[in-house]
């Protein structure tokens, strides 16, 4: 078909085949375009707008369609021994399959390890044979640096063409999910009436899609269990009277109806009631995609400001965690107005209140006080006009933060704690600069003080040479960051870790 023949519009998410309206069977593919950055655009592919802009009406009504780059296609074809009229058709039901349901959002989960023998293999293509005799460390370090490249994307690709031909063809089947006792990918279901099954549901999602479905009772409390490598869903079964499922090829996906625009999305098997956290804003948006952080069992955040709201948070579960895959998700046009604002927590560091600084228009700063490092506010400047607010107050303390739609800021900011949030915090977080800013009110002010100060890293900008960061380690253990410090990223280069004798000295 030509582009000139107008079919509507597909709404194009950047994650790496056209199907029907309830996505259980393939119908076509478009010709190869460039993937456009966000915004209105003009391209058209096979007479579909390829559209880019957020909450578009159009894209509502498109067909389901997974966007996947050429030379992935082209690996995976190559090496999918199957029939070639069966290939794209096995191919859309396994990359379409890996959405829970129709509307889901890109999820980005973490790798769980490297397929050594995909590796040697893609490594011999390359003429890199070598790289197969790192250890494991340098090499998850490398691909941490050169994720998107087409090397780790030709292991991604081969993997998935030896799982789809090795794959036995099944018929479609549906059914109610409040009939499905247990299930779980290429295995076995077992089902019965609603009335006679637990009265919850837990879907188990990895980066494959939905891998498994328990029944469980609606008793369980948060247990503090956080993963990076798995999601979950619970629901009440007789919530869910008419979601359907959809089994085939091994694979399991739900079809959701008008009324339920989406599930409630958890990174914790046992998610603690929403009810039970205070949050800003206290209100939810039709994407419910949540993540909880233990923060006693992580060794940092790095926050990305855009405007003064976040727009996006990576957690460093090791001193070695690097936020830049995070930062790679961004587009290249907000890319540029990121701020990296690092929080660290070192081990034996722990935070003792969480809480926020909200203005009506400049947004909101968050407010952290940690028992070694004191009292620490991240954000834009705001100096008067604004509203404290107490999250949590008392350790353990959960942070639980909304993912964001595309280039979107985070939907939901809040806490979960045992002690009961209110609105006063238990002592006042103090201005960082009384007076007005000297370089413009929506500047990104840090401050820390010197005494005690063990040692300090710098940070400097890849283009100029200029320092962007410093980050203080203190005797006690604590830990601050002054500027952008960008923990083992790629644009940090030169950092330097300086032993401190009691004088800091500038010079220009």
């Amino acid at each position: 078909m030509a582009d000139d023949d107008y079919r509507g519009h597909l709404g194009l998410f950047p994650q790496c085949v056209i199907g029907d309206n309830d996505s259980t069977s393939y119908r076509g593919h478009t010709r190869p375009f460039p993937f456009p950055q966000p915004g209105y655009t003009r391209t058209r592919a096979n007479g579909y707008l390829l559209c880019r802009y957020p909450g578009c009406k159009g894209c509502a009504a498109s067909p389901e369609f997974i966007p996947i780059h050429c030379d992935c296609c082209e690996i995976f074809k190559a090496n999918c021994y199957v029939e070639d009229t069966d290939v794209l058709s096995r191919l859309w039901t396994f990359a379409a399959w890996k959405k829970p349901w129709r509307g889901t959002l890109p999820i980005h989960l973490a790798n769980r390890g490297i397929d050594m023998h995909m590796l040697k293999r893609t490594a011999q293509l390359a003429g890199l044979p070598l790289l197969c005799k790192l250890p494991m460390e340098l090499l998850e370090m490398i691909r941490g640096y050169s994720h998107y490249s087409l090397f780790w994307r030709c292991i991604s690709a081969l993997l998935l063409a030896n799982r789809v031909s090795s794959t036995e063809l099944k018929p479609l089947v549906t059914m109610s999910l409040s009939r499905i006792l247990s299930w779980e990918r290429n295995g076995s279901l077992e089902h019965d009436t609603p009335d006679s099954l637990p009265p919850a549901i837990r879907l188990t999602i990895n980066s494959g899609g939905i891998s498994k479905i328990d029944s469980i009772s609606c008793e369980q409390r948060y247990s503090r269990e956080c993963y990076d490598h798995s999601l979950f869903v619970v629901v009440r079964r007789e919530l869910v009277s008419d979601v359907t499922a959809q089994l085939q090829n091994g694979l399991l996906r739900l079809h959701l109806p008008s009324r339920i625009p989406s599930l409630p999305i958890w990174n914790t098997p046992v998610p603690p009631s929403l009810s039970s956290c205070a949050a800003r804003p206290a209100r939810l948006s039709t994407w419910k995609r949540f993540t909880a952080v233990e923060m006693d069992n992580i060794r940092g955040i790095t926050f990305f400001f855009s405007s003064g709201l976040i727009k996006g948070i990576h957690v460093h579960h090791s001193e070695e965690s690097s936020a830049q895959w995070a930062f790679d998700r961004f587009s290249n046009r907000p890319r540029r107005y990121l701020v990296w604002i690092h929080l660290p927590m070192p081990k034996g560091d722990r935070l003792l209140v969480l809480g926020t600084r909200e203005h009506p228009d400049i947004g909101y700063n968050i407010l952290a006080r940690t028992q070694l490092s004191g009292d620490v506010i991240l954000g834009t400047h705001i100096r008067s006009g604004f509203t404290d607010r107490c999250l949590a107050k008392q350790a353990p303390i959960t942070l639980i933060h909304g993912e964001p739609r595309e280039n979107h800021p985070i939907p939901f900011f809040g806490a979960y704690s045992k002690s009961a949030a209110y609105s006063g915090l238990p002592s006042r977080f103090p201005l960082q600069r009384p007076g007005p800013s000297p370089i413009g009110e929506d500047s990104f002010f840090s401050s820390a003080p010197l005494e005690s100060v063990s040692s300090a890293r710098t940070f400097y900008d890849e283009t100029t040479g200029f320092c962007r960061g410093i980050m203080l380690q203190y005797e006690n253990g604590g830990c601050r960051t002054l500027g952008q410090c960008r923990i083992h990223s790629k644009f940090a280069f030169g950092s330097s870790l300086m032993k401190m004798t009691g004088v800091i000295c500038f010079t220009g």
